[in-house]
């Protein structure tokens, strides 16, 4: 159930994931802060959608957001994560140019969010210069970091793209479907499985219902590192 924050400034759920923001005492930021609603989620769920009106600044307290997009053939394709103690800048950007969200905000796990008033948080950045410098600054890495999606997506080796994201999991079993695999990558499901077998047939992965086991991970690093290894 949502609920209004009550707490002295700063409350506890900005104190533990996101310190540096705590440590932000303009008078415009604190009347943001106490103006915050609390939200509990599970997994799976839709925390706002692409197109919707966007007023609210979305932090993360505990959980695991994913960012993702649909293309106009109805690819999927996730852009970023959003983990507690980080910023959602496209959330921001969006709020300070007063336009729709322009991705979907889907829980990986249970999360709680804080939502912040947009119009407070206008008024905050254009007051608290503090405030308007980690923004900006958050704003900045996260586009850096769509930069970098878009050079793998346009120019990057698929493979070694499936690769590399198959050995950045500590787990040798990984719980995703060749579809979910398919969106983490912004490709079709139908390539993503046509990797994994080459990859199955070459004893580096075992394939079954619903998950992907990883039964040689030097094999996978040879892939990285050789422009023949792990292709027909």
């Amino acid at each position: 159930m949502d609920r209004i924050v009550t707490d002295v400034y700063p409350p506890a759920w900005l104190s533990s994931s996101f310190l540096r923001l705590a440590n932000i005492h303009d008078p415009a930021w604190i009347k943001c802060v106490t103006a915050a609603s609390l939200h509990s989620y599970g997994s799976a769920q839709t925390v706002f959608q692409e197109g919707e009106d966007c007023q609210q600044l979305t932090l993360v307290i505990s959980g695991l957001l994913r960012m993702q997009r649909f293309s106009n053939d109805g690819h999927e394709i996730t852009l970023y994560h959003l983990s507690p103690g980080e910023i959602c800048h496209l959330t921001a950007i969006r709020l300070l140019n007063k336009g729709p969200h322009q991705s979907d905000a889907i829980t990986e796990s249970d999360s709680q969010i804080a939502r912040l008033p947009g119009h407070l948080f206008r008024l905050a950045v254009r007051s608290s210069s503090s405030l308007s410098r980690y923004v900006f600054a958050a704003i900045d890495k996260g586009q850096e970091n769509l930069l970098t999606l878009i050079e793998d997506v346009a120019f990057g080796d698929m493979n070694k793209r499936l690769v590399g994201h198959l050995l950045a999991h500590q787990d040798n079993t990984l719980f995703m479907t060749h579809q979910e695999l398919a969106a983490e990558l912004g490709t079709a499901r139908e390539v993503v499985s046509r990797l994994l077998k080459n990859l199955e047939r070459r004893s580096c992965v075992s394939l079954h219902r619903g998950n992907i086991e990883i039964i040689d991970r030097q094999a996978l690093e040879d892939c990285l590192t050789s422009q023949s290894a792990c292709h027909q």
